[in-house]
């Protein structure tokens, strides 16, 4: 990594280093090297994390910060907490996936020994991080674990924004069970505003390792696109309030219509029940009439 770290796009000094899954002591020399003031590291061997901290050792001091955790860094924690880890002879290999494409290329590989190592959510961990001062270059190395598709699916804008650079191997086949190539790493490190600009072998020989560095452009694009969705939003909103009124318009007709209509039923009956006691009157009229001439009638058949 010195050359990344020597090249022209690394003009001026680097304060943090955070690297997930370390790969040797390659890894631990090559971030002395570059003397940041804060390096984080994780590991998923338990030997390295140990060896890593010895190292680290004579170079802290009250500017100078190392933290070295031995740990798996996950897309999300599980349950179990803890994953079971295979530690290969070559030490920049340790994954919690079954090796697949990596026995292509590196033929008669086995796992030396293996490990059980807690695990840590990437969110918990990037919440963990010492702080990283505005303005100040922040590097982000991934180590070859087959992680790292999920790891980068888990990390959101915000969290890719802390960081200038990213540095991580991009093999050009799966290396591990469900791992993803490099062209899969490449586009969703493009979807997180990543462009490549340099690249080398690394200690895995036939992976390539990239250095790529977050667009300028990225921010002002996201931020439109942040404004676009505000827009789609509204727009959505407003779709759903005018259904909502529309149903209460068309309810508010009916029920308009339906009073109408309940409106002429009265009339209607108004006019019937008028008739009806018309009617009423002129049969009782005609009663009494009759009733009367029965009266007479009777009275003279009484006489």
């Amino acid at each position: 990594m010195s050359d990344f770290f020597t090249h022209t796009n690394f003009a001026g000094p680097i304060h943090t280093l955070v690297q997930i899954g370390a790969q040797g002591m390659q890894d631990i020399e090559e971030a002395l090297h570059i003397d940041p003031a804060q390096i984080v590291l994780t590991t998923m061997d338990p030997d390295l994390a140990q060896k890593a901290d010895d190292a680290f050792a004579p170079w802290r001091t009250a500017d100078k910060t190392a933290q070295v955790d031995h740990v798996a860094v996950t897309a999300k924690r599980a349950r179990a907490a803890t994953s079971q880890v295979q530690l290969f002879e070559n030490p920049a290999l340790a994954s919690r996936k079954k090796p697949t494409g990596l026995q292509t290329l590196c033929p008669g590989l086995t796992a030396t020994r293996q490990a059980t190592v807690p695990d840590i959510a990437i969110s918990a961990f990037f919440k963990a991080l010492p702080t990283l001062p505005d303005g100040a270059r922040h590097v982000l190395r991934f180590g070859l674990t087959g992680d790292e598709q999920t790891l980068l699916a888990a990390m959101s804008d915000r969290m890719a924004g802390r960081f200038h650079d990213i540095i991580i191997s991009l093999p050009p086949a799966a290396l591990f069970d469900r791992a993803p190539t490099g062209d899969v790493l490449r586009a969703r490190l493009y979807d997180l505003g990543f462009l490549p600009v340099a690249q080398r072998a690394s200690p895995v020989p036939g992976i390539p390792e990239c250095h790529l560095i977050q667009s300028p452009h990225h921010a002002a694009l996201q931020t439109c696109l942040a404004a676009d969705r505000d827009r789609q939003r509204e727009h959505a909103e407003q779709k759903t309030a005018l259904k909502t009124l529309t149903r209460e318009r068309d309810a508010l007709r009916k029920a308009l219509d339906q009073t109408v209509l309940d409106t002429r039923d009265l009339d209607a009956l108004r006019t019937r029940y008028a008739a009806l006691m018309a009617d009423y009157e002129t049969q009782s009229d005609t009663l009494r009439q009759v009733q009367a001439r029965v009266k007479a009638a009777l009275a003279r058949f009484e006489a």
